[in-house]
């Protein structure tokens, strides 16, 4: 698990942990997270509100490492 800087970093960033372009404000590019299950899709969204980013990214990272979308991360 990253520290708060690296969560904020990536959600301000432009870049998907995959290595392509995202938009800011979103936690990954669009064809990742169209990857990921609707259950994990909706946590990012509502972990936002509750506080709870940092897991819900690490899951939604996990997810995309098993798709073999994400080869290694060392956030």
């Amino acid at each position: 698990m990253g520290d708060v800087v690296f969560y904020v970093r990536n959600f301000a960033g432009k870049r998907c942990v995959c290595g392509r372009q995202k938009r800011k404000r979103i936690s990954f590019c669009y064809e990742c997270f169209e990857l990921l299950p609707k259950d994990v899709q909706a946590g990012l969204y509502n972990a936002l509100k509750s506080g709870a980013y940092s897991e819900a990214f690490e899951s939604a990272l996990d997810e995309l490492k098993l798709v073999g979308r994400v080869k290694q991360w060392n956030g």
